[in-house]
């Protein structure tokens, strides 16, 4: 029995990898949201401008990984392939 059988692949970690890091920066945003309101409470300026700058910056962050998943996943449907 001469069969041709396709060598399997080893699991991507690139999936894995791209949604942990999704998870992580969302947990960023969340702390320095907090810290942007504990900066607003104790009428802190410094820290409410600095976790402001933080937090814009992990949203804008969190914009270009979700356009990156939505570029992979459209590959993923047109040419099989998995992300």
């Amino acid at each position: 029995m001469d069969s041709k059988r396709p060598i399997p692949r080893a699991p991507d970690p690139r999936p894995s990898n791209l949604h942990h890091l999704l998870m992580l920066n969302l947990d960023a945003m969340g702390a320095f949201a907090i810290a942007e309101q504990l900066g607003l409470a104790l009428a802190h300026h410094e820290l409410r401008d600095l976790a402001f700058d933080v937090e814009a910056e992990k949203s804008t962050d969190q914009l270009i990984l979700k356009e990156l998943m939505l570029e992979m996943a459209a590959v993923s449907i047109l040419y099989g392939e998995r992300v």
